[in-house]
């Protein structure tokens, strides 16, 4: 006893002196971000994970993903990226877990995780295989680099890091290349796919010795731990040890009848585990060479490696299955699971306590294989963006699922959201859109060969058509009067008002290369088909053919001149011509030479035009043979002589915008001045568009539109679209708009997706949603003339703040955000098999004191809504040790103080998931994840009906077989769960039996769930407080004997149970701005006494125009949480101003009727999909009377409802 005693005060002293440092630490960072406003917003970049190779860092807080051309670097608490590298082919942690060495094709980079900077970054020639490891100190960058192209030769490279400088280059013969894991021996190895491998000093790169394996093959080469052996497996099956300070052989182990794959020590340097073509594991003792264990496994194995601690071996297998067994029992610790990058997985899979692995997009638990996390795609990378003709709408084409969003920038709406499911991502694809000349609709065309016409304003399908071969592109004219519809070989064009096949044009034996607005002449009569052997002038109107031009290659850009006369064709080298248009006679060559020395230049077809008075051609050259540069030249028609040439940087695309040029790279957009060329703004992006009349330009990046001042100086909002798609159903998460200060207009849905950023620290979007989710804001930046929208927007936030009683300087700037940490949140196991975890909690406020504090699990507050206080009044610092139950699962933990000034911490999640520990001993550790077993955890569903009451004549028909059908239904859905159900009906539905119901809730667990169903009257009293109806309620006064509905939803409060779901089919059971109700009153009873007021009519204080919502719709519409939540989603039947509706040939309420029928059309679902099917199927069925709306709402935990 007295030594854990001495133990305990120990760590207490260690805890309180590391919490001091930490705090001072934390509350700098705080007073900091205060003091320079908001943090980051960031976008949900994900990494896709199928492909990807993993590594966690060294103390578990990262996880590093390497796939296919990206790198992303993960918060491992909560599965968020926080920074992410394009264009890559390999990241690694370095051995001290300071930095990330990434390579690419072309160059090398080192990545300090401290300061989120490159300290260092190298070109190197992309002709062929290249490796690179940090030392173990971290001192040294060591490369093997190709030398030259072919035959291919490779150097080894040491660079001082610190110094920045390369210490020596060595050509050598092998690759592959090792280090040694120490920092104090300074050893390298290179070997290749041959007998020999060379080990060289670190510094210098000289050799030291040769390891020769004469008629065998190295297979893999390994250092021990200490950096005194070498392990190499040879293909002729054998393991042999080698002494690394002079090479002497001093041991051979005959390991495998067959190849010896690999070979590797365990952390410990005890063991030594070896893989073979004959399918065996064999795990030797490291010294003596005696075998200790054998596994035989069912195929080949490709790798195999120890686990961080040593208790499991890792084997890759030759078709891409991954095996983990323990190395006590044997016991294989997961079904065989596919992983593509099976072989390139390493030991740092798996995280350092040994709790966790990856594989295949997925985060597993090592005990029993059961999923903790699955990375999904968030958001979707843009193909095509389209901007309409009056710069209001933005229209994209996302990802494989070609998913349409189509956002209208005037008010921040997205006003087309579509596409369809996973299932047919494959078998229908929008191929191309393009808006029509008055801005009202949009052209889809989709890969089967449907075209639609999308009404902006109706936000639907107004026409849809089958084009005649499928589609490949759309285009419009520039009077946007006729679309063109290409496919492989037949071009067609259609009206673009009644979608009218005009003629269609078949090439027969060649296919078309090019589509583009320049291929009409500039009056538009003519049309330019460029085929692979020639080029076709089309009359637009009729389609009949005018003229044939052969040509001469097939990359060419054709031209007309502005009076018909005259066709240009560019072509790229060596030679472009001139054509009468009416005979199709040449009249001249435009000779592609270089100066005097005749040297060949290239024409480039970006930007090539005709000047508006057909004098000049202006076209864009790069000499091949002087300097590679490009060039802008003019060209004289009339005598065919190059007139000008005026060097300019080189670019993939190109916009004239007659005052300036935009140019775009792979990755950069830059603007240059007309007359100079002079860049005089670069920004990251692909693509760009210019919207001239509201004198902004349009950047497309991978994931984003963004928006920039015409001079490109000025980033005015990032446009971000959610991904759409589900296995059988679409769904789109929405979208967001963020101006540079983090203000944004987001969907609902989207704001569960995000989240904020200081450094590499992940937080909440929660409280920060209040003070930065600001639509009124982003209309104006984006300069829309909608003020009565923006005033109505900026009213709802204005009511969104009052509803929260949060005072004007709560979210001021310059105001001190409280600190509040979980001081042992790194060292919370990320799997827990207890059923409790321990938070060691501190929180300080230097200014006006702490007031309370709360816990989250699953945006379910532990202390209620109101939180716990902290007694000590004018608290500054406050610290204690908390016990949080976990349920089963994942478990989100958050922890925050409110100040005295109402003002909340930020809030940094930490992930823990819960497994059972039951019958793991009995199965050596391992026990197989069963999703069909019986549940843990009971489901109370709470009914309570009423139709029949003491004023008999408000009887209703179908309440309580609502809840009936509602209690049998939901039983059949929770087969394999415990299911208690409870019910009050008519004359026992009263105010104490109600809220007796509360102690039975109190003795709920936190696996449980709740669903608490009312049907029934819904009251607003005079001082429009609801109610709803009891049996003997005073439907003239319902405050007397009607149910408030708050204590019908603290029902929900302060319970254990985690997963709470209400639903209330009852008039009036949307919120009502009550606020706004009492003016209207006031005002009219002040009315009713002037002498002259005529009649009593309503007064209507907020003007609006047809389709404006009021400021309190507009706050329920907008923003995800509007009050405090008890962690309970609440589902109403109607809004607040509505009447819920019973229908006699459904025999139900309308709202519970559309609860059914999802339950029966859906064998498992969320809350948010019942919740948006419901939001859809009532106003169908009541056309529009009735709208379900939701009180409150989780959006980071939408958990299976069943």
């Amino acid at each position: 006893m007295s030594n854990l005693e001495d133990s305990a005060g120990i760590s207490k002293l260690l805890i309180l002196f590391m919490r001091n440092v930490l705090t001072l630490f934390v509350v700098f960072s705080f007073l900091f971000s205060a003091a320079q406003g908001p943090m980051d917003l960031k976008f949900p970049v994900t990494p896709k994970g199928f492909y990807a190779t993993v590594e966690f860092s060294n103390d578990g807080k990262l996880i590093l993903f390497s796939e296919h051309q990206r790198t992303y670097l993960v918060d491992a608490v909560t599965y968020r990226t926080v920074y992410d590298f394009k264009n890559t082919t390999k990241s690694t942690f370095s051995p001290d877990g300071k930095y990330i060495l990434i390579t690419y094709s072309d160059k090398i980079e080192v990545w300090d995780i401290a300061s989120q900077a490159f300290m260092y970054s190298t070109r190197v020639n992309s002709s062929g295989l290249t490796e690179a490891v940090l030392s173990a100190d971290s001192k040294y960058l060591v490369m093997i680099v190709p030398k030259n192209s072919w035959p291919v030769q490779y150097e080894l490279v040491t660079i001082d890091l610190s110094a920045k400088k390369e210490l020596q280059r060595t050509e050598i013969i092998n690759p592959n290349l090792k280090i040694c894991n120490t920092a104090t021996f300074n050893r390298i190895a290179t070997f290749g796919l041959a007998s020999k491998a060379t080990i060289h000093n670190l510094q210098d790169g000289s050799p030291l010795f040769t390891i020769d394996l004469g008629d065998e093959t190295i297979n893999t080469l390994e250092f021990s731990p200490d950096d005194k052996w070498i392990v190499i497996a040879t293909t002729g099956g054998k393991i042999n040890i080698y002494d690394s300070k002079n090479g002497n052989l001093t041991q051979v182990i005959k390991a495998h009848k067959s190849s010896a794959t690999s070979a590797s020590f365990s952390n410990d340097g005890k063991s030594i585990v070896s893989s073979s073509l004959d399918s065996t594991i064999k795990i030797w003792k490291a010294g003596t060479g005696k075998l200790q264990k054998e596994f035989k496994e069912e195929e080949a194995v490709s790798k195999v490696y120890f686990s961080p601690k040593d208790n499991y071996v890792i084997a890759s297998m030759n078709y891409n299955w991954l095996n983990i067994r323990n190395v006590a029992t044997g016991k294989k610790h997961n079904p065989d699971l596919l992983s593509i990058m099976a072989y390139y997985s390493g030991p740092k899979s798996i995280s350092p306590d040994e709790q966790l692995y990856y594989t295949q997009s997925k985060i597993l638990k090592l005990s029993n294989a059961e999923t903790v996390h699955e990375f999904q795609e968030e958001i979707s990378a843009l193909n095509t963006v389209e901007t309409s003709p009056n710069g209001r709408y933005i229209a994209t084409i996302k990802g494989l699922h070609s998913s349409i969003n189509i956002w209208d920038m005037y008010t921040g709406k997205m006003v087309g959201d579509f596409g369809f499911p996973d299932s047919s991502r494959y078998v229908m694809f929008a191929q191309d859109l393009k808006f029509s000349g008055d801005s009202k609709s949009l052209f889809i065309g989709w890969n089967n060969g449907d075209l639609w016409q999308w009404d902006l304003e109706g936000a639907k399908v107004t026409k849809a058509v089958k084009a005649p071969t499928g589609l490949g592109k759309l285009e419009v004219n520039r009077s946007r009067k006729q679309l063109l519809c290409l496919s492989d070989s037949v071009l067609t064009a259609i009206d673009a008002n009644s979608l009218k096949e005009l003629f269609r044009f078949s090439a027969d034996s060649f296919r078309f290369f090019t589509l583009d607005p320049a291929i009409y002449s500039p009056d538009e009569s003519l049309l330019l088909l460029n085929g692979a052997t020639k080029i076709m002038v089309v009359d637009s109107r009729t389609g009949q053919l005018i003229q044939t031009i052969k040509k001469e290659r097939q990359v060419a850009t054709p031209l007309i001149t502005p009076d018909n006369k005259k066709l240009v064709v560019v072509y790229d080298d060596p030679s472009s011509y001139v054509y009468d248009l009416q005979t199709g006679r040449q009249l001249m060559e435009l000779k592609h030479v270089w100066n005097s020395s005749q040297n060949a230049a290239e024409f480039l077809a970006q930007g090539a035009k005709i000047d508006p008075a057909g004098t000049y051609l202006q076209v864009f050259a790069v000499d091949k043979i002087v300097d590679n540069r490009n060039y802008l030249q003019f060209w004289d028609l009339s005598t065919g002589k190059k007139v000008q040439s005026v060097p300019f940087p080189s670019f993939t695309s190109l916009y004239d915008g007659s005052s300036f040029y935009l140019t775009s790279t792979a990755d950069s957009i830059r603007l240059h001045d007309h007359n100079s060329l002079k860049v005089l703004a670069t920004v990251a992006g692909e693509k760009m568009q210019v919207d001239s009349l509201n004198k902004r330009i349009i950047v497309q990046t991978e994931y984003a539109v963004e928006f920039y001042s015409y001079d490109l100086k000025k980033q005015l909002a990032i446009a971000s679209f959610g991904k759409g798609g589900l296995t059988e159903r679409f769904i789109s998460s929405g979208g967001i708009i963020v101006l540079p200060n983090n203000y944004y207009k987001a969907d609902p849905d989207a704001v569960s997706k995000i989240h904020f950023q200081k450094g590499l620290s992940v937080f909440a979007v929660n409280q920060l949603d209040v003070e930065l989710n600001r639509p009124d804001k982003v209309l104006q930046v984006l300069g829309s003339n909608d003020t009565s929208l923006i005033t109505a927007y900026k009213n709802a936030y204005e009511k969104r703040k009052k509803k929260l009683a949060l005072s004007d300087d709560v979210y001021a700037h310059n105001s001190t955000v409280p600190v509040a940490e979980i001081v042992n949140r790194y060292k919370i196991p990320s799997e827990q098999l207890e059923k409790t975890i321990q938070l060691n909690i501190y929180a300080a406020d230097s200014t006006v004191g702490l007031d309370r504090y709360n816990v989250w699990v699953n945006e379910v507050p532990l202390f209620g809504v109101k939180g716990a206080a902290i007694s000590k009044a004018k608290a500054k610092k406050f610290e204690s040790t908390l016990t949080v139950p976990l349920s089963n699962g994942t478990n989100r933990i958050e922890f925050a103080v409110i100040n005295k000034a109402g003002k909340e911490s930020y809030r940094q999640p930490v992930s823990v998931y819960q497994g059972s520990k039951k019958t793991l001993e009995q199965t050596h550790g391992y026990q197989a994840y069963d999703p069909k077993a019986t549940k843990e955890g009971t489901v109370y569903f709470i009914g309570i009906g009423i139709d029949k009451f003491k004023e008999a004549e408000h009887n209703l028909q179908w309440s309580v077989k609502d809840v009936r059908d509602l209690a049998e239904n939901l039983s059949t859905m929770y087969y394999n769960y415990n299911f208690v159900v409870d019910t009050l009906f008519n004359e026992n539905v009263t105010v104490a039996n109600i809220t007796s119901l509360k102690n039975r809730l109190q003795n709920t667990t936190v696996n449980d769930r709740v669903v608490l169903s009312y049907s029934g009257h819904g009251l607003l009293s005079k001082d429009y407080d609801y109610y709803l109806s009891s049996y003997n309620v005073n439907f003239q006064k319902p405050e007397e004997g009607g149910l408030p509905y708050d204590v019908l939803e603290s029902l929900l409060d302060s319970i254990p149970a985690r997963k709470k779901l209400m639903l209330i089919d009852a008039c009036h059971s949307g919120e009502v701005d009550k606020e706004e109700l009492q003016k209207i009153a006031q005002v009219n009873n002040e009315a009713e006494k002037t002498n002259g007021a005529k009649g009593g009519t309503p007064l209507v204080l907020e003007t609006k125009k047809t389709g404006m919502k009021s400021s309190f719709e507009l706050m329920q519409e907008l923003f995800v949480n509007v009050g405090r939540s008890t962690g309970a989603t609440i589902i109403s039947a109607a809004a607040g101003t509505q009447f819920a509706l019973e229908r006699n040939d459904l025999q139900n309420g309308v709202f519970t009727y559309s609860i059914l029928e999802f339950m029966k059309s859906h064998s498992s679902a969320t809350v948010g999909e019942l919740k948006r099917y419901v939001n859809k199927r009532v106003p169908e069925l009541t056309k529009g009377l009735q709208v379900p709306t939701a009180r409150a709402e989780t959006k980071t935990s939408d958990w299976n409802i069943w």
